[in-house]
């Protein structure tokens, strides 16, 4: 009889009609990343065990798996090969052969389950200025995920964000989904406060696994403009008396003093006309030394540096040397060594004028002198310095025990200076 193939080897006998395979396509399962060793089981055939020898001819270069040649077991030969993000599935070509001499083989096909592996995310050190605000990027982490093929078959590579709540207690800072990190509204930072902030960013990715990144924001200083101070007095402001007395040598006001150095103990070392003194009131609350020829000092309080751009000055009242222009000289105290001197002349009609500071400029003291005719200051317009002297001096200075009675400018119950 003639001799007819199974359609799966290179000839068997038959009854000149094909016969069932040998051996059919099959398939098995496994994990990525499997342990060297692993058994997925058993190719089978319709021939007898004790006959079969098997191999695998194609498809396995790189020798992910090894199949028993006796038993015909399939293996992981190398775990490390079989990694869900590069081969989902790998059709092997598996022979068997019968007694040693027919073979037979079948598309064997592993199709490798996505295991979820933790991300990784690198630390970051960044340069932020302190006028940077919440709309600045200061810094972003970024986060990598293992499983790059999740998408559409799982959740493992979505990563989300989160600045650790021990690492940013009083919420400064916040990270959006695509780990860029920002002030939150309403926060600033301040190189005078703080020069650097450490955050613990932990990135999560859709299976629960995590990694923790060290963010380190260093805040960079700024030359920024000083604030201007402009002594007023209006807490001396009255509408029913007609003088008020701060009281003492000194007076204060928004980190500044200004002392009287003629002092003698007598009477209050300055004296603001009230609103209603339609004779001394210069149209706002103004002081003048109550000294006849009292030296005026003017200092900030803490002993720093600063800068007096302008001072507003007006005739003594609406009667004494009436017309006469009153002329004012500054000495200023440059810190580090030297003075500094700027005059100036009112117009002679009561009322207050403005008249700014050319170059009084980081200063320690500023003074000057109620000389006859007198005069009456106000709003003056000073700013700190960034960088000022450590001083040695106090803000108010001792008066000199032994210093001859001064005269005293007019007081409601004073001498009258007409």
């Amino acid at each position: 009889m003639p001799k007819g193939g199974n359609g799966n080897g290179n000839g068997g006998n038959g009854g000149g009609g094909s016969k069932d395979p040998k051996i059919i396509d099959q398939s098995f399962a496994t994990l990525e990343n499997p342990l060297d060793g692993t058994s997925l089981g058993y190719v089978t055939s319709d021939i007898r065990p004790s006959k079969a020898t098997w191999s695998i001819v194609s498809g396995n270069d790189d020798g992910a798996y090894y199949i028993d040649p006796i038993t015909g077991e399939l293996f992981i030969g190398d775990g490390g090969a079989v990694d869900f993000e590069d081969e989902q599935t790998r059709d092997l070509i598996v022979q068997v052969t019968e007694n040693g001499k027919k073979d037979y083989t079948a598309t064997v096909t592993v199709n490798v389950t996505d295991l979820n592996e933790a991300p990784s995310a690198g630390d970051v050190t960044a340069s932020a200025a302190e006028t940077d605000d919440d709309t600045t990027i200061l810094a972003t982490v970024v986060g990598s995920d293992p499983d790059t093929f999740a998408d559409g078959v799982n959740s493992f590579n979505d990563l989300s964000y989160a600045i650790t709540p021990g690492s940013n207690d009083d919420g400064r800072f916040e990270i959006d989904a695509n780990g860029n990190i920002t002030l939150a509204a309403g926060k600033s930072l301040d190189y005078e406060t703080t020069q650097q902030h450490v955050l613990q960013v932990e990135v999560t990715d859709g299976g629960g696994l995590s990694d923790t990144a060290e963010v380190i924001v260093n805040v960079g200083d700024v030359n920024e403009a000083p604030e201007a101070v402009v002594l007023d007095f209006e807490s001396l402001a009255s509408s029913t008396d007609s003088f008020v007395y701060p009281g003492g040598p000194t007076y204060s006001e928004d980190g500044y003093i200004l002392t009287n150095l003629s002092y003698d103990g007598g009477a209050s070392g300055f004296t603001a006309p009230g609103s209603s003194n339609s004779e001394y009131y210069a149209g706002s609350t103004a002081l003048y030394n109550s000294y006849i020829d009292g030296v005026t000092e003017l200092r900030a309080a803490d002993g720093s540096v600063f800068n007096m751009l302008s001072i507003d000055i007006s005739e003594f009242n609406t009667f004494h040397g009436n017309g006469v222009p009153r002329t004012v000289t500054f000495t200023g105290e440059i810190s580090g060594g030297g003075t500094v001197e700027e005059t100036f002349v009112t117009d002679g009609v009561f009322g207050s004028e403005t008249f700014a500071f050319s170059n009084f400029m980081n200063l320690t003291s500023a003074t000057w002198t109620n000389s006859d005719p007198y005069h009456q200051f106000d709003n003056i317009n000073v700013t700190p310095t960034h960088n000022p002297d450590e001083l040695n001096s106090t803000a108010a200075l001792d008066v000199d025990s032994n210093q001859e009675t001064a005269d005293i400018l007019p007081v409601p119950d004073g001498f009258d200076l007409m």
